[in-house]
């Protein structure tokens, strides 16, 4: 009858909402400490918590990309390349300055909002 009183007695401590959610805490702490712990150790073959998780959070990166649909680039980029015809035709690389002035004044002519150049010297 002892154990029956004991019982009662702490059942209601035990089952209160803040014990579940401590518990629950607890609970979740500990298995963000073990994913990340073991994260760059752990193989997708083997069957740990972290491995596991990984896998999981892997599937749902495929679910929302699938879940998006595609997304298609905007038409209003341009990207003006140097490639090995333009050289042929214009001339060696690097252009002179008065040459590449010219390029950028057709490009912002045109309706360009931005233009870069990365040049590789």
């Amino acid at each position: 009858m002892n154990a029956m009183n004991f019982t009662k007695k702490y059942a209601k401590y035990l089952l209160s909402p803040f014990t579940l959610g401590l518990v629950v805490t607890i609970l979740f702490t500990y298995i963000a400490l073990v994913y990340y712990a073991e994260r760059h150790l752990a193989a997708k073959n083997e069957r740990t918590i972290a491995s596991f998780i990984q896998q999981i959070h892997e599937k749902t990166i495929d679910w929302r990309l699938t879940d998006r649909g595609p997304v298609y680039g905007s038409d209003r980029v341009a990207i003006l390349a140097v490639d090995e015809e333009s050289i042929a035709q214009e001339g060696r690389w690097p252009w002179p300055r008065d040459k590449t002035a010219k390029l950028t004044e057709t490009a912002l002519g045109l309706g360009a909002k931005i233009v870069a150049w990365q040049r590789l010297l």
